[in-house]
């Protein structure tokens, strides 16, 4: 192996040791005076270079003997011919990182760029997040742990969408009132990191999420609304609702399955589940009445329709049972969010 580099990297460690030299230095000259110092600053002078030889021969040795690859590649560079330079390659490599490493800090986390690629190729869902109607001074933003598991389980990253206003704007069917109170920038600012929203079943209904629904529907914005956020959708595209008359059948939160409901064939949802007719729960008190610009898909044996769509966009489909607490076991359920998903990485793709 080519011994110049050896001496140069020699006297590079004895510059980085140049505390322990340097303090020798200034003992010695206080020795002068100070007869005490002057041992201890003529030890410090000769231990320097000793230090430096003893670190150089040890790299030395590690380069004779080790086969790991990088250690190969600063072998090579040291017996090139233009070995000066090279070594100043290195030097500044180990101080800037690799020119080819974007972010060393990203590095050290553990956060590989095959890491960061992988993850980019995932679709973004964004989860509206909701209140529970109460008396509390201090509310919560919710988002149910069924639902962002079943985005994540499905190969998804799962992000909250908020509600910028202070103020909580519940509604019923009058949310058009309140639209000029949202803070609708700050709403399509979390919009636009999506691909694809997700509208929750709850108790309540905010004029934020039927506003969302509207914004879904106008930019095709890939938008699956479960119970409330189908009654969301329904209401942001200025339809309406009913009061369902036999809430005791539909009501039931405490059963995995309450009835079937039958699906149009010539639908996407029935292109979605592959089947005619599935088992579905069933929380809900209210139904669909009235469904501009989407099509009623799924009915129960009572004749609510449980599923409405549209054939017009990528992905704009409500239901009104929670496919979020059967996905893990019942394949249809699943369906739901595979194809929800799907259509979410074409946009991303897009």
């Amino acid at each position: 192996m080519n011994g110049s580099w050896f001496w140069s990297g020699f006297c590079l460690n004895l510059l980085k040791n140049r505390f322990i030299w340097g303090l020798g230095l200034i003992l010695s000259v206080v020795g002068i005076r100070v007869r005490s110092c002057l041992f201890f600053g003529i030890a410090l002078l000769v231990l320097a270079p000793l230090v430096s030889l003893i670190e150089q021969l040890q790299l030395k040795k590690h380069l004779e003997n080790s086969d790991d690859p990088e250690t190969d590649r600063i072998r090579d560079m040291l017996n090139a011919p233009n070995w000066r330079n090279n070594i100043m390659d290195l030097v500044k490599e180990r101080m800037e990182g690799p020119p080819d490493a974007e972010n060393p800090a990203d590095e050290e986390d553990g956060f590989r760029c095959g890491e960061k690629d992988k993850t980019a190729k995932k679709a973004v869902i964004g989860i509206v997040a909701k209140h529970a109607k109460d008396e509390k001074a201090r509310t919560d933003s919710l988002i149910r742990d069924e639902m962002k598991q079943a985005v994540f389980d499905n190969g998804a990253i799962a992000v909250g969408i908020l509600s910028p206003n202070e103020k909580i704007l519940y509604t019923d069917n009058d949310w058009k009132s309140l639209e000029d109170k949202i803070d609708k920038d700050a709403v399509i600012g979390q919009i636009g990191l999506c691909d694809g929203i997700i509208l929750q079943g709850g108790s309540t209904n905010e004029a934020f999420e039927n506003w969302i629904a509207k914004y879904c529907y106008d930019n095709d914005i890939p938008c699956l609304g479960i119970c409330a956020g189908q009654t969301s959708i329904v209401l942001g595209l200025g339809g309406a609702l009913f009061r369902i008359p036999n809430p005791e059948k539909h009501y039931r939160p405490d059963e995995d399955y309450v009835h079937d409901i039958r699906i149009d064939v010539s639908s996407r949802f029935y292109g979605i589940v592959g089947k005619e007719k599935i088992p579905v729960n069933s929380r809900h008190k209210l139904s669909v009445s009235d469904c501009p610009g989407l099509d009623k898909v799924g009915f129960c044996e009572d004749g609510y329709a449980d599923v409405v769509e549209s054939k017009d966009k990528s992905f704009y489909i409500g239901v009104r049972f929670h496919p979020e607490s059967l996905y893990k076991t019942d394949e249809s359920m699943n369906a739901i969010f595979k194809s929800f998903i799907t259509a979410c990485e074409k946009k991303r793709g897009s």
